[in-house]
């Protein structure tokens, strides 16, 4: 997927202004407050203090992601050299670092760039085609997509084991996790104590419990249910199910008969060999009592959903025979009817009617939409790089910038920054014709 780094959505807000100078510094720094580089003698007029009270930002070596006022001491043409304020920078050795200066700061040109990109939702956004969600599985965060804490899934946690995300190696997602073992028989765990709606799904019934992996050791992965009765009895059910290293198997532990006035449950995705790795992908489990509320990925929570289907087909491998096995695009859906949205206070969960409570092993398919990435780093992206959103974005930015330098009624040449506002605005209202087609938002319809 193509995409934007803020440092290139930066270099084109300065450009949109006239206001980008690029240079690569001809003495490296030291342990001082000099920024050197003849090559500033290009856009100095050759007067000294030309570059006082602009800000430098530094791009790459010791001192990466600076943003310093100049001026301490005034700029001197003869050598090209200009002062920061504060403290003295770290020494790049030999290196010669790349800055840019302007006069506006980092860090109001990024707050402009990423305000730019949360407001201009819906007119720019990032699609989204869901299918994590499975019917019937009571389990969160199942497809292990949603890491908050990367290489830890949400709602989960781990023992004698560590995790980190696997994007390389992933069964029908984006995102996997790989758990390497820190003692014999580690394990990542969702726990009745972190989500309190699978006891009363799991208990008394008879389940099955199904999770795709692939081991760095043959037959070193399996699936345990935990669970603890009031009294104090303990129940441990463990899945015998071959897996070849390298490769992908789905892990199954089915039909296990779940004891009754539970107190403590656990799914446990484990690891039998210390130093050694597994990654897990796509946990469900099938037989859970029926239910109506199913969370909703990270991308949904923070975007709007079009659409809520199910799946009527698939060819699912011989080893499940659950439909839900096969991601296959050529798999038909039905829409979804009457469904809601519930927000609980921590999190958002699609609450699906009564009449889809007996269905199960089929994919949920959410389409919608989502605000593109918030921006922090330099290195950060956002998933476009189509010149009329790219332009789009800047011209808002470029609004933004004005506004806030604008500042308070009584600052200087505030209406020379009102004017620059107005031509600014008038590029963006120019620009939104690059606006992707608006989107119907959330929809509730109920069927004739």
């Amino acid at each position: 997927m193509p995409t934007t780094t803020l440092l290139s959505l930066d270099e084109k807000l300065l450009e949109a202004q006239g206001d980008f100078t690029q240079v690569t510094l001809t003495t490296a720094i030291a342990a001082s407050k000099l920024i050197v580089s003849t090559e500033l003698n290009n856009y100095d007029h050759a007067q000294n203090g030309y570059f006082d009270n602009r800000w430098v930002y530094i791009e790459d070596k010791a001192n990466a992601g600076v943003s310093r006022l100049l001026g301490s001491t005034p700029y001197v043409t003869s050598s090209g050299t200009a002062y920061v304020y504060g403290a003295n920078l770290l020494t790049d050795g030999a290196n010669l670092a790349k800055v840019r200066i302007a006069r506006s700061s980092w860090a109001d040109r990024k707050d402009s760039i990423s305000r730019a990109i949360g407001e201009l939702y819906p007119s720019i956004y990032k699609s989204i085609d869901d299918l994590t969600l499975i019917l019937g599985n009571p389990l969160p965060n199942a497809h292990l997509e949603t890491q908050t804490t990367s290489g830890t899934p949400d709602k989960w946690a781990y023992s004698n084991a560590t995790g980190a995300k696997e994007t390389t190696d992933t069964w029908g997602g984006v995102n996997a996790v790989k758990v390497t073992a820190s003692a014999a028989n580690g394990y990542m765990t969702l726990k009745s104590d972190n989500w309190r709606r699978l006891l009363p799904t799991i208990q008394g019934r008879t389940i099955s419990v199904y999770c795709a992996v692939l081991p760095e050791v043959a037959d070193d992965a399996d699936i345990t249910i935990y669970t603890k009765q009031a009294d104090g009895t303990a129940q441990t059910l463990t899945s015998t199910t071959s897996c070849p290293a390298g490769e992908f198997t789905i892990l199954q532990l089915e039909d296990q008969s779940i004891n009754d006035n539970l107190r403590e449950a656990e799914i446990r995705l484990r690891v039998n060999t210390d130093t050694k790795y597994v990654i897990f992908d796509d946990c469900y489990i099938t037989g859970s009592f029926p239910m109506n509320d199913y969370l909703l990925s990270s991308d949904l929570q923070s975007g709007g959903i079009d659409l809520v289907e199910y799946q009527l087909t698939g060819n699912p491998p011989n080893a499940t025979d659950n439909m839900c096995d096969d991601f296959s695009p050529d798999n038909d859906y039905e829409r979804v009817f009457g469904w809601d949205l519930v927000d609980d206070g921590s999190d958002l969960f699609l609450r699906l009617p009564y009449a889809y409570r007996s269905f199960s092993k089929r994919r949920l398919r959410i389409t919608g939409t989502k605000p593109y990435e918030t921006l922090s780093a330099s290195t950060d992206t956002i998933a476009t790089n189509k010149a009329g959103e790219i332009e789009l974005i800047i011209a808002f930015a470029k609004y933004l910038l004005y506004q806030k330098k604008k500042g308070v009624v009584s600052s200087m040449d505030k209406e020379s920054y009102e004017r620059e506002m107005y031509f600014a605005y008038n590029d963006y209202i120019r620009l939104l014709k690059h606006s992707k087609p608006v989107r119907s938002g959330t929809i509730h319809i109920n069927p004739l």
